[in-house]
């Protein structure tokens, strides 16, 4: 993974924010500036509605020297140098972006989910609930972002397999986000191929052969795993090219598809049932689930992925029974962290104006 400075990060995010303003022939009179909601979607200690320290990076990324500084304030400086007319009104995680966005369309929204490259949760918690919160508070709610993914750092409570300590500790990250890694598009395919290089090693997937990309980490894609999930042919053609054209076997047999197709639907469902379990446990802890309530899910893993929404709910009737499909509907919230952002950034400014 390459390492980025933070001021060349947001200085880029700066010119494509102004390019952006030129492109679209947008200007502003006087000393007025537009008011931007700002996705950051990375553990944060929020100390206002655009103000906070970044705790920690996941999911991969890093740019060096930013770790417990606020990325608002060097986001904006960006913005100052350049005399950009902008001012960022809201720092927001994608979670707690995608629960307002699926809110405005659905009153009922109890969580707001983020299922993609990496996953995490936001619910609406009661503030005489929150132990840290020492303030005085006007509303009786607060939304809270879990950051689940980080759950079970011990490693104690998760049907952790051998397959899952290779592909942590070869991460950029070893024994942190445990649950993300379990669940998350980044981490599925590599999941697989460790699956997979096992059953070659004992000779019982391609008569022991491997090929040069298929050895190589991370080369077994996630999409790869939503087009074999989906690949319903007599013959698993979709999964035959994937292995033969894309990883470059020399030859499989219908034999070889199918274990691979297998194992495949078998770590698809289990992220699946994990981020239903997730789930679960805010429902269970607020009692969303016995009441109407809705979840609203952003991110390609369940946008894309075959049969994910369907195996969450699946999970979530196993947990409290058939009546939860009565009450409690998950669905998607497209592109929710930046639509939540922009309504976060309105209401924002709106209260500032007052």
């Amino acid at each position: 993974m390459e390492q980025h400075t933070t001021q060349n990060w947001l200085d880029f995010m700066a010119v494509c924010v102004d390019s952006f303003l030129d492109e679209h022939q947008i200007t502003v009179r006087g000393d007025t500036q537009f008011e931007l909601g700002f996705t950051f979607s990375f553990p944060v200690l929020q100390t206002s509605i655009n103000r906070g320290t970044l705790i920690s990076w996941t999911k991969g990324f890093n740019a060096a020297g930013m770790v417990g500084k606020d990325p608002v304030a060097y986001l904006q400086d960006a913005f100052n140098r350049r005399h950009i007319p902008v001012r960022v009104a809201a720092l927001v995680n994608d979670t707690v972006g995608t629960l307002l966005a699926h809110a405005y369309n659905n009153p009922d929204t109890c969580m707001g989910v983020i299922l993609g490259t990496g996953c995490n949760g936001a619910y609406i918690e009661k503030i005489e609930n929150i132990a840290k919160w020492k303030g005085d508070a006007a509303a009786k709610e607060m939304i809270i972002n879990m950051e689940f993914g980080a759950f079970d750092k011990e490693r104690e409570i998760l049907p952790l397999t051998m397959f899952d300590n290779k592909m942590d500790r070869k991460s950029v990250n070893p024994n942190k986000q445990i649950l993300e890694k379990m669940i998350a598009g980044m981490y599925l395919g590599e999941i697989t191929r460790n699956v997979l290089l096992n059953l070659i090693d004992r000779r019982l997937l391609f008569e022991g052969n491997i090929s040069a990309d298929l050895n190589q980490m991370w080369t077994f894609e996630t999409a790869y795993m939503s087009t074999i999930e989906a690949d319903g042919s007599p013959t698993l053609h979709a999964t035959r090219k994937i292995l033969e054209s894309t990883l470059n076997f020399s030859s499989t047999t219908m034999n070889d598809r199918q274990i691979v197709k297998l194992i495949v639907e078998l770590v698809g469902k289990r992220a699946a049932r994990l981020s239903a379990a997730a789930i679960a446990g805010v429902l269970e802890h607020t009692g969303a689930w016995k009441q109407k309530a809705a979840i609203g899910i952003d991110g390609s893993l369940f946008e894309y992925y075959p049969s994910f929404n369907t195996d969450i709910m699946d999970g979530l009737e196993e947990v409290f029974g058939p009546t939860v499909r009565q009450n409690v509907s998950i669905g998607l919230a497209q592109d929710g962290s930046g639509v939540g952002a922009a309504l976060c950034a309105l209401l924002a400014a709106k209260h500032s104006a007052v």
